[in-house]
C-alpha cells in the first residue's frame, strides 16, 4: 500500500491483516492505494529494477513515446521472503540514494534501453529482446490507459464555434516486468523527473512535436534543417526530430515508429543515442508516435 510520493509511505506485508490493521491506524484523512506485489520480477544480476518511460500527449490526443527510457535498479540482492529491507524492494532514487551502496553497479542506479536489450539478449540466449519483446507491450498498455482516460483528458469544447485550447502533458510511466517478461504498469506520473542524460534531446523533441508543429511559420523547419534553437555541447550537435518524421501515419514497423540503423522496423524505440557516459552518437532521439 502506498499514500505518498518518491517512495514515501510505502508498506509491504506477506499478510493481509496487516496492511488493513496499517491503514487502519494511519490518519483517517489519508487515501491510499492498495494492490498485489508482484513477486516474480525479471531481475538484474539478481536485483530489481522498474522501467520509467516518458509519453507525450498532445493537443490532438495523439500519443507520442520517447525512444529511450530508464531502467531504475536496486542496490541489493531480491529476496522475496526479506520484507524488512526496503532498499531490495524499492526503486526509487530518493530511497536508494540513502544507501552507501547508492551506484555500486550503475551510475545513478540507471541502465538504458540500449544496456537493458543487450542484458535480456544475453540473459534469454538472444530469445527475448527488450525492443522486440517488452517496448511493444508498454506502447500497447499505454494506449489502452490513454483510451480508458480520454473523457477526463480530451480537450473538451465549452462553445461549438470555439476552438478548444491547444495543450500538452508529459506523462511518466512506470512499469514492472516479470520473470515471464510480462509488462505490469505500476503508475502513471503526471509530473515526471527526466533522466540528466536525456534532457536536451527530450527538451528540443518536444518543443518540436508539441508546440512548433501548430505554428505555420515554422512549417519551413519540417523538412530536417536544423533550427536556430539546435545546440552544440563538447563539440557535437544535439539533434532535433521533425514533425514529418514523428508523426509517420503510415508507421514502418509496429507502433508507428521509424526503422532505425542496426535494427529492423520493430517500431519500439531505442536509438542509441547516448551512452551512460554522456558521449553523444551518431544517433538522434525523439518522440515517436505510437497511438493507434
Amino acid at each position: 500500500g502506498s499514500a505518498g510520493g518518491k517512495g514515501q509511505g510505502i508498506f509491504i506485508s506477506h499478510m493481509c491483516s496487516e496492511v488493513l490493521n496499517h491503514i487502519d491506524t494511519s490518519p483517517s484523512d489519508t487515501a491510499w492505494v492498495v494492490s498485489r506485489y508482484l513477486e516474480d520480477p525479471l531481475l538484474l544480476d539478481g536485483r530489481k529494477f522498474d522501467v520509467r518511460c516518458w509519453v507525450l500527449l498532445d493537443a490532438q490526443y495523439r500519443v507520442f513515446a520517447f525512444e529511450d527510457g530508464v531502467a531504475r535498479t536496486t542496490s541489493y540482492q531480491y529476496d522475496l521472503n526479506d520484507l524488512s529491507n526496503p532498499l531490495q524492494h524499492l526503486t526509487n532514487h530518493c530511497i536508494q540514494a540513502t544507501t552507501a551502496e547508492y551506484q555500486q553497479f550503475e551510475e545513478g542506479n540507471e541502465l538504458s534501453f540500449t544496456q537493458l536489450d543487450a542484458y535480456i539478449s544475453k540473459s534469454s540466449s538472444g530469445s527475448k529482446g527488450w525492443f522486440n519483446d517488452i517496448v511493444p507491450q508498454m506502447n500497447e498498455i499505454i494506449n489502452l490507459s490513454f483510451d480508458a482516460a480520454r473523457e477526463k483528458l480530451a480537450p473538451v469544447h465549452t462553445d461549438v464555434n470555439q476552438e478548444s485550447l491547444s495543450q500538452f502533458q508529459l506523462f511518466g510511466f512506470d512499469f514492472l516486468v516479470d520473470s515471464q517478461y510480462k509488462v505490469w504498469l505500476l503508475e502513471i506520473n503526471g509530473s515526471p523527473a527526466s533522466r540528466e542524460l536525456l534532457k536536451s534531446h527530450m527538451s528540443l523533441s518536444l518543443i518540436d512535436t508539441a508546440i512548433l508543429s501548430h505554428f505555420r511559420e515554422f512549417q519551413k523547419h519540417e523538412n530536417g534543417s536544423p533550427m536556430e534553437s539546435d545546440t552544440a555541447e563538447g563539440g557535437k550537435w544535439l539533434y532535433k526530430s521533425t514533425a514529418s518524421e514523428v508523426e509517420n501515419e503510415d508507421g514502418e514497423g509496429e507502433g508507428g515508429g521509424r526503422k532505425r540503423e542496426g535494427q529492423g522496423g520493430d517500431g519500439g524505440g531505442g536509438l542509441r543515442g547516448l551512452t551512460n557516459s554522456g558521449e553523444q552518437t551518431a544517433c538522434r532521439l525523439c518522440f515517436v508516435k505510437i497511438s493507434r
